[in-house]
């Protein structure tokens, strides 16, 4: 018995012998064993820069990030961003569409940072308000639902619907600010009958304009007609009858082509009259007169008559009634000869005095003050609150801004034909012909070849 008892006394102090060796050698730090490392808590430093519009890049400095992309995530105000790179020190983001301005959030591995405010800076974003894009079609419906067939202008009212001339189905549609669509008169074929709702008939509508009372009034190019359109649907001819070239009253007056169109203070309607290289007047009454221009296409600025056009087309008037023409670029030949297109905006004030507002003349994209700005065959025209005139560029593919004091910048489009909607710098449009503003500032662009009607908005 004692003999055992000995023994495991024995086992014992030898165990805790190692025990006691292997206790002092831990804490004697030895390389041999080092202490395990600490896992570092992500912190959020610095953004660079920390303001900016949806898209561009921001750069989130800290520590603790991954340098897996998977395993980062960041959100503006709740919307995920795009990663684009990561290091443990750095990750580069897009900025998220309608990000708005507040602290951005950082999820690493499961771990939620809290950066600094970043401040969202606002931009024009091109959305698709209605239509389907490269069908043309004649649907009444809800934004894709819709669709058209040569979508030629846009104006709006004072309740934010659009209304668009819809020139190959010879109709007026009606978008309300939600998208829906609907005819609001025209649409049973081609004709000059006058009535009310669907009852008229239009022949290739190409201009669209409305007045302080809500009435709409159109450039029927191919009756050679303007016509009237009350808000209950009921439509007039206010002048035309046939091809020609002949100022008087109502049907008594003749046009070649008519484009443009816009309305004054005093109710008197401009029209653009392309065949005969002029710019006439129509008064409330029909009476019907020659503002500018003559019959032998030119680009010389003067008073009336002896200032001249030359492929006239868009036509806006801004709040002191001066009238703004597009003028295209296309070499065109007639019996008088050979012709180029001017390709700039002219300006007339109401004495008929004509200049050159914008535009060189050369085909371009410049952006620039007054002639020192280049065009490719602008169309559209309209005014916003500000005084600031748009143009759609039909060849150009682009929508560009015109200050009052003739600053050029373009507002959206790539210069490439296509239908991509988002940030301005992305957005592409086919043969954008007509431009609506509403007095929120939105644009609407009549997007012609894709058949659809385009909306620019701040966001």
């Amino acid at each position: 018995m004692k003999i055992t008892f000995y023994r495991t006394l024995l086992c014992v102090c030898v165990a805790a012998g190692f025990m006691l060796l292997a206790c002092s050698k831990s804490d004697s730090g030895s390389s041999s064993n080092p202490p395990k490392d600490t896992v570092a808590i992500p912190v959020v430093s610095a953004l660079l820069p920390s303001n900016g519009p949806a898209s561009s890049l921001i750069r989130i400095f800290g520590s603790g990030f991954s340098d897996t992309l998977k395993q980062d995530s960041v959100f503006f105000n709740g919307i995920k961003a795009e990663l684009t790179s990561a290091s443990k020190t750095q990750l580069l983001v897009k900025v998220p569409l309608g990000a708005g301005t507040g602290k951005v959030t950082v999820y690493i591995n499961g771990t939620v940072i809290t950066g600094p405010v970043f401040t969202y800076d606002s931009s024009y974003v091109v959305s698709t308000l209605a239509g389907i894009s490269g069908k043309s079609g004649f649907a009444d419906g809800i934004g894709t639902a819709a669709s058209f067939h040569g979508p030629s202008d846009a104006v709006t009212d004072a309740n934010g619907n659009i209304y668009i001339a819809d020139s190959y189905n010879n109709a007026i549609r009606k978008i309300t600010p939600n998208g829906v669509v609907t005819t609001f008169a025209g649409g049973v074929g081609a004709g000059a009958d006058d009535g009310t709702g669907i009852g008229p008939f239009f022949n290739n509508l190409t201009g669209i304009a409305i007045d302080a009372a809500g009435t709409l009034y159109v450039t029927d190019a191919g009756n050679n007609r303007v016509r009237k359109v009350t808000q209950a649907g009921v439509v007039t001819t206010l002048a035309g009858s046939t091809y020609g070239d002949v100022d008087g009253t109502g049907t008594a007056a003749k046009f070649g082509w008519l484009q443009g169109i816009g309305v004054d203070k005093n109710g008197n309607v401009l029209v653009v009259d392309n065949g005969n290289c002029k710019i006439k007047k129509i008064t409330p009454a029909g009476v019907v007169t020659t503002l500018a221009g003559n019959s032998i296409p030119g680009g010389k600025d003067g008073v009336g008559a002896s200032a001249s056009f030359c492929l006239p087309a868009g036509l806006a008037i801004d709040g002191n009634d001066n009238v703004y023409v597009a003028e295209g670029k296309f070499t065109f030949t007639t019996v008088g000869g050979t012709y180029q297109g001017n390709n700039k905006i002219r300006k007339i004030t109401p004495d008929g005095t004509v200049s050159t507002f914008a535009g060189s003349g050369t085909v371009g994209g410049t952006n620039g003050t007054g002639t020192g700005a280049s065009f490719d065959n602008p169309n559209g025209l309209r005014f916003d609150s500000n005084g600031n005139l748009y143009v759609t560029e039909t060849y150009g593919q682009r929508i560009r801004k015109i200050t009052p004091g003739g600053v050029v910048t373009t507002l959206a489009g790539t210069g490439f034909f296509g239908a991509t909607n988002g940030t301005v710098d992305i957005a592409t449009f086919y043969g954008p012909s007509g431009i609506g503003i509403d007095n929120k500032g939105n644009c609407y662009v009549a997007d012609f070849t894709n058949a659809l009607i385009r909306k620019i908005s701040m966001q």
